[in-house]
């Protein structure tokens, strides 16, 4: 992003990594409206068809992005960049929303002393992630953190 921003609080330890520009944000992470995606997860979502969901998806991803994608690759070889693709496989993503589930039951529960000492626990380890350059896990438990904080205000 251009100028200045301000990081909401339980990023604090994500700052050095953006401003250093060992993190940032592209244009090729969200998807055109063009591509109907919420139609694409609700037929998943009748179907249950995780192959025909991602065949359908990479190839309007693909078909929607196709400058930008162009773009991207310039920009790489002008640079020398040689980009490096994460490999997971796509049943981590599926599984993730049956542990927040289960998690999110217990989170409800609680008393809010002990919410609030969760809290701190998870914001040390989100700032332990990030410090360790594990964006994916320190996402997460942002996201904890804020349903956690959400429940306290019922």
């Amino acid at each position: 992003k251009e100028g200045d921003f301000k990081l909401a609080p339980m990023l604090d330890g994500m700052k050095p990594f953006i401003e250093s520009g060992n993190m940032t944000d592209y244009q090729d992470h969200y998807y055109p409206s063009e591509m109907a995606v919420d139609a694409q997860i609700q037929t998943f979502l009748i179907n249950q068809d995780v192959d025909a969901f991602l065949t359908k998806f990479d190839k309007d991803w693909q078909r929607y992005n196709r400058d930008i994608i162009r773009a991207v690759q310039e920009y790489n070889e002008e640079n020398g960049i040689t980009p490096k693709s994460i490999v997971k496989p796509v049943h981590d993503v599926i599984d993730l929303g049956k542990t927040v589930k289960t998690e999110d039951n217990r989170d409800k529960k609680l008393k809010k002393q002990d919410r609030e000492k969760l809290i701190a626990e998870l914001t040390e380890r989100m700032k332990d992630c990030s410090r360790r350059l594990e964006f994916e896990a320190a996402a997460k438990l942002r996201d904890r953190i804020a349903a956690l904080r959400s429940y306290g205000k019922d």
